[in-house]
């Protein structure tokens, strides 16, 4: 059956799609938004073993488990690693990819490759000081939202990541590229220069259909009125 698997970022949870996922729902279509190993409410999960492959894992077995074939697979930020791997891995299964402010990795590269210099050090300061080396505690969520009720909401509810997620790399067979429909779309009121390239780049590629919207990181949350109905888009 046709679907809509949502994958979050770092530090974040299911509980981030829980705005876009009622509106979609609203809209008649099947929505999945599962948090990965270890992080949210699965924090009680987190161990120095978790990496990116362990949530590649999580999302292709919900989708071979739950036997979803037409799906819309949406990343967003750290989540656009894993929904390209996964669709690497089931292309058969994936009608659409849509990266909402999120990488979109080549084959051989980790997170941290794209990453800035200094904020890689802060991250890996953080590990060092608060992380047992291996977790990265969240930063505060004025990195994502402005509003500050909504960066209370946030950080009462954003959890370590596991270290290793951030340096294990990908290996990609080349059939990603089978998926024919992918959607960018870029957060304007970020701060990442990475993402901003990816949109001005895939801006210029017939085959993308690319969207920036005013807002900060944390799109599904600030905007989601606009982002289900990117995500809906996508369908069909």
């Amino acid at each position: 059956m046709a679907a809509i698997v949502l994958v979050h970022g770092g530090w974040h949870g299911g509980w981030c799609w829980h705005l876009v996922s009622d509106r979609l729902k609203e809209g008649g279509h099947t929505v999945y938004a599962p948090t990965l190993t270890g992080l949210g409410e699965r924090a009680h999960l987190l161990t120095p073993d978790i990496g990116l492959e362990t949530h590649i894992a999580d999302i292709t077995g919900l989708i071979e488990h739950e036997d979803l074939n037409d799906v819309v697979l949406v990343g967003h930020s750290y989540g656009g690693f894993v929904i390209s791997c996964a669709a690497d891995r089931l292309p058969q299964r994936i009608q659409s990819l849509v990266y909402i402010d999120a990488f979109v990795p080549e084959a051989g590269t980790c997170t941290s490759d794209y990453a800035d210099k200094v904020r890689l050090d802060e991250l890996n300061a953080m590990a060092d000081r608060h992380g047992d080396g291996w977790r990265v505690p969240p930063p505060d969520a004025s990195f994502w939202v402005s509003d500050p009720e909504l960066i209370e909401w946030v950080n009462a509810r954003t959890t370590d990541h596991p270290k290793r997620c951030f340096s294990e790399r990908i290996n990609l067979q080349g059939r990603l590229n089978d998926i024919a429909s992918r959607t960018y779309v870029q957060a304007e009121q970020h701060t990442n220069p990475q993402f901003l390239e990816f949109y001005t780049r895939f801006s210029k590629d017939p085959s993308w259909r690319t969207f920036q919207l005013p807002t900060q990181h944390d799109v599904m949350l600030t905007m989601p009125d606009e982002t289900a109905e990117i995500i809906a888009g996508a369908l069909g």
